[in-house]
């Protein structure tokens, strides 16, 4: 039996087997936008606008270089299966309560001009888009956060004065959660030698004027939080659970066991849950916390249950149980992503094409992950 014979048959047998998964996830109602979106590093460029519009950064066409056929701000309308083109966008996408804010470049030729700007700032609901001053951005960098009204941090208010001096007196550090929740304190924990740097979740701060005081984060959690090896300060909050997620990563005992990663929930009242924790092993190699969703009918997460993934093969969405046990749900290479406010449709871009010689071309799809889903 030739080796060339044998390859075949493997391949033939794993296409057949992706056919069916497919199939699988097609009868789950993945929803296919007609469009493509556009990745962009580590910022996201897919919104919800409600619970059945998203709006992202994409293209009508697949194009192994979408900057030459020029970028466009797409919007689609999951229950009317209609996609809108809104216009031509340069990047900066954000999105809060309905209303967008983003650049495009300047066509005019005066633009070219080292005292012109090069950009051109738009911001308001989807129909009454209209132009808005050019925002002043530090020189090294800034990024616009949707929980603070989609502004820059040059144009959100400084913290009060008594978190400033604590900032400055006992070195903690505050991450800013929606207006009408505060902030989350970063501290050092007490026992720890001058020379350890790093802050740990401590408490919540309500807004100024509701509480002289922080509401400690339970005891339970900042025993946990000792073993944590590495930590997200970036809190992203999920509107069907009106609470917030932090990502831990922390080593257990014994140590063969490896690295033990924890998604948690915290809510503004101070109270913590625990999401999912679980170890990463070779057969899913590619699962991480950025790729962990939180849904409403359960945990998901992005990733792959296979070492061979130059292929397909086993990559896409799948529904997490536990270290032991996972259901793919969607085939794919799962792009970006974002979930619907009520917890329940899932926007991500996906590449499905069997073997990808080239840049991914991540097709916009929608899954409404609360309908036909076994628990």
């Amino acid at each position: 039996m030739s080796r060339l014979w044998m390859r075949k048959v493997w391949f033939s047998g794993c296409l057949t087997l992706l056919t069916a998964m497919c199939g699988a996830a097609e009868k789950m109602g993945v929803v296919d936008a007609g469009a493509y979106v556009i990745p962009t590093g580590f910022v996201t460029n897919v919104y919800w606008l409600d619970t059945e519009s998203v709006v992202f950064v994409g293209t009508q066409e697949a194009s192994s270089n979408p900057a030459q056929k020029g970028m466009r701000l797409l919007q689609f309308d999951v229950g009317r299966r209609r996609l809108n083109d809104i216009g031509p966008i340069g990047g900066g996408l954000c999105v809060y309560d309905g209303k967008l804010r983003y650049w495009r470049p300047k066509s005019s030729l005066s633009s070219t001009l080292p005292s012109q700007p090069t950009a051109e700032w738009f911001a308001g609901p989807v129909g009454e888009i209209i132009s808005s001053p050019e925002p002043k951005v530090s020189p090294h960098g800034d990024r616009m956060d949707p929980l603070q009204g989609c502004r820059f941090e040059s144009e959100i208010p400084p913290l009060p004065d008594q978190l400033a001096v604590r900032r400055k007196t006992v070195s903690s550090q505050f991450v800013r959660l929606k207006p009408e929740h505060g902030w989350v304190e970063f501290a050092k924990r007490s026992g720890d030698p001058p020379h350890v740097l790093r802050q740990y979740p401590a408490a919540i701060i309500p807004p100024a004027g509701q509480a002289e005081s922080g509401i400690a984060l339970p005891e339970f959690f900042r025993e946990n939080l000792k073993r944590v090896s590495r930590y997200d300060s970036t809190l992203l909050y999920y509107p069907h659970r009106n609470a917030y997620v932090l990502r831990t990563q922390h080593y257990q005992s014994p140590l063969p066991e490896g690295v033990r990663t924890t998604l948690w929930w915290i809510y503004p009242d101070g109270r913590v849950e625990e999401i999912v924790s679980y170890t990463r092993d070779k057969s899913w190699p590619l699962a991480n916390a950025n790729s962990f969703i939180p849904a409403r009918s359960g945990v998901y997460f992005i990733g792959a249950d296979t070492t061979l993934t130059s292929y397909v093969g086993l990559y896409g969405l799948f529904r997490y149980y536990d270290d032991n046990k996972r259901r793919r749900v969607v085939a794919g290479r799962i792009g970006p992503w974002a979930l619907s406010p009520d917890g329940c449709k899932l926007a991500f871009g996906n590449d499905d094409r069997w073997l990808v010689d080239g840049p991914r071309q991540y097709k916009l799809q929608v899954i409404d992950l609360c309908k036909g889903e076994k628990k």
